[in-house]
């Protein structure tokens, strides 16, 4: 009967309402007690003024069991650890920081990040930020960002991560942009993830970062997965921790004075050890370095373990 006049409750309301899809309902409570509900699959969402509060409810994009919530961002910040979040339909929002045990569903959907960005204070230039200590799985869908929200990498990983079934677009990412970038723990690329980067961007790098305290990384891939862009490797370790379990066609370029090593079926990274030099030139072998020499001077490294012979003039 109200018809969008406002309701002055005269005692507790015994009964909950439920709002209808696209109802407004105003309520004086009057110190009085009175419960409303969303309809199913909405967010309720209210306002007061003057005594009167005013009760809508907008569509949820996704929820955790049956909790619905009216971004992403809101339902990861909702969830407790182990909680899966679900993404109900293609939706764009602001960056999400990731600091608990979490499985996001996208469903089939696409995230985009348009809004504000997350990060460390003074970098708050990344589409989401996993933290370190917490095991992470994204699945079934897309994240994306647009250009206008100025990110610079689309997935900041500290966490144990695994993209399973995810396209991770950073063909719109800004200036110095790495698509996946990992600093830490365990992680995981499987059920034809594809990551995406724009012409002469970084797809994913893995970089052992001991000065922040992080512990290196692993990395599995498994066949069908697809990598645009480039793939860096590189730390601060003293000594690299850092270990692949990939199929040799995933396997990128070792930084400067290492190699992968195949131990077990995984690829160890593995500080090079020189025995000589020829000018700026290392060899792990004398007779490499003698080989490459072409009359100028070879300098031992280490003790040399072979014998060279020399050829007859």
């Amino acid at each position: 009967a109200a018809n969008g006049e406002t309701i002055t409750l005269l005692a507790d309301a015994e009964e909950a309402y439920t709002l209808a899809v696209g109802e407004t309902l105003k309520v004086n409570e009057n110190g009085f007690g009175f419960t409303v509900n969303a309809p199913e699959g909405y967010v309720l969402k209210s306002e007061t003024a003057e005594g009167t509060t005013t009760y809508t409810s907008v569509k949820g994009v996704a929820k955790i069991g049956d909790t619905y919530y009216e971004t992403l961002a809101d339902a990861v910040a909702a969830a407790e650890a182990g909680d899966t979040v679900e993404l109900l339909a293609n939706a764009s929002g602001n960056g999400v920081r990731i600091d608990k045990d979490l499985t996001i569903d996208l469903g089939g959907f696409t995230y985009t990040v348009d809004g504000d960005l997350t990060g460390s204070t003074g970098t708050k230039t990344q589409a989401f930020q996993l933290l370190g200590g917490n095991t992470v799985t994204i699945k079934n869908g897309t994240l994306d960002t647009t250009a206008g929200a100025g990110a610079k990498l689309l997935i900041q990983n500290y966490a144990d991560l695994t993209l399973d079934g995810v396209t991770v677009n950073g063909l719109n990412l800004t200036g110095n942009a790495y698509t996946v970038s990992n600093n830490n723990g365990s992680v995981t690329f499987k059920n034809g993830t594809t990551i995406i980067a724009a012409p002469g961007k970084v797809a994913y790098d893995l970089y052992d970062w001991a000065s922040a305290g992080y512990n290196g990384l692993t990395l599995t891939i498994e066949d069908g997965v697809v990598i645009y862009g480039k793939v860096e490797v590189g730390g601060d370790r003293e000594v690299l921790d850092i270990t692949l379990n990939v199929p040799e066609s995933y396997l990128p370029e070792a930084p400067a004075d290492y190699k992968w090593v195949e131990t077990d079926g995984s690829y160890v990274l593995t500080a090079k050890d020189y025995a000589a030099q020829v000018g700026d030139e290392k060899f792990e072998s004398l007779a490499e370095a003698i080989a490459a020499a072409n009359g100028e001077t070879v300098t031992l490294l280490a003790d040399a373990e072979e014998a060279y012979t020399l050829a007859v003039g």
